[in-house]
């Protein structure tokens, strides 16, 4: 494997766990009841971390997908992260 290839994947790998962190920290607020949101902001569109646009929810293999209506990023909802990773 080249150099680049290896920061590359270094890259994407630290991407992969900040995006996998806010998800967390996301779902803690869920859980709390804080929801996630900001004031005067719906509990079933909660904003995109990367470009703070709001979610959709997609259905997907029995649980739902968040994915950004502009930049096209996606997140599992918890169903189907729970389903799929185990948490």
């Amino acid at each position: 494997m080249k150099g680049k290839d290896k920061w590359d994947e270094v890259e994407k790998g630290k991407e992969e766990d900040y995006f996998l962190r806010k998800h967390r920290e996301w779902l803690e607020k869920k859980r709390r009841g804080t929801g996630g949101e900001t004031e005067g902001e719906e509990e079933s569109s909660p904003s995109c971390p990367l470009c703070g646009v709001s979610l959709r929810k997609i259905p997907f293999q029995g649980g739902s997908v968040l994915q950004c209506t502009k930049c096209g990023g996606g997140w599992l909802g918890p169903e189907t992260l729970k389903r799929y990773v185990g948490l």
